[in-house]
């Protein structure tokens, strides 16, 4: 283990990816007990600068800690804060909820940080996005949380992209899109982007700028004769980077 722990921080990437996944699969995963030093490499990883060390530490590491303490269960929440991979996410979640302990000390950091919405409204947004992800429901004060994410910038509001077909006989793209245009609501247009993805399939992918714009854009495919929605993720800056001039500008 002290060689594991020592490699944990080694200067090459690959070494700390490599370290993150044997540690969480083969020394943390299917224990009952996590050995001090596994916790405390476990850790280092999650907080890794390299984004596949650090997903790797929060949901493959931390994420399988049999009976998750305070601080591991707040890097986690930070963890997934800061770097919206939905695999991730997902893992962090599972991991969460898999004891009632760990959900609740969860669910109080979360609400805890959202009262914090006057001074650090940027951070209250994502725990409030996180205990929706956590509890399957919107948080408390939805309301008010709405007034918080329209006083954000547009670059400091959740950014995703909702995938949808046609829910019968396959159209062109060109079609399906139009058909899902014509329906967004005033105040959810300006919000809404196209993503041009070439495919072999008739689909459609919306970038959404925003938590509640999502929301009702996935609430909107859902109870639509014509559409149906294939997944959605959370765009995070290297996708957008690679999706360039593929991404256009709210639909007329």
């Amino acid at each position: 283990m002290p060689a594991w722990a020592a490699a944990a921080g080694d200067p090459d990437a690959e070494v700390r990816q490599a370290v993150a996944w044997y540690l969480g699969v083969y020394v943390i995963g299917g224990r009952d007990e996590t050995a001090p030093e596994a916790r405390e490499a476990a850790l280092r990883l999650a907080r890794d600068e390299d984004p596949v060390t650090r997903r790797s530490g929060l949901g493959i590491c931390l994420a399988n800690i049999a009976s998750p303490d305070e601080e591991v269960i707040v890097a986690m929440l930070e963890g997934v804060m800061g770097d919206p991979d939905m695999n991730t996410l997902e893992s962090v979640v599972n991991a969460l909820n898999r004891s009632r302990p760990a959900r609740v000390r969860a669910q109080a950091t979360l609400l805890r940080w959202m009262e914090g919405r006057g001074e650090e409204p940027v951070r209250a947004m994502r725990a409030f996005e996180l205990y929706h992800h956590l509890m399957g429901r919107e948080g408390p004060e939805a309301e008010a949380f709405r007034a918080v994410e329209d006083s954000l910038a547009p670059e400091q509001r959740r950014l995703s992209a909702v995938v949808f077909g046609p829910a019968g006989e396959a159209e062109s793209a060109e079609a399906l899109w139009a058909t899902f245009a014509e329906s967004l609501s005033p105040e959810i247009r300006p919000r809404v982007r196209r993503w041009n993805r070439p495919t072999g399939e008739v689909i459609c992918a919306a970038v959404v700028e925003g938590f509640f714009a999502c929301q009702a854009v996935i609430a909107q495919i859902e109870t639509s004769p014509a559409l149906r929605i294939q997944g959605f993720m959370t765009l995070t800056p290297d996708v957008l980077e690679a999706a360039g001039e593929e991404i256009e500008e709210a639909p007329e």
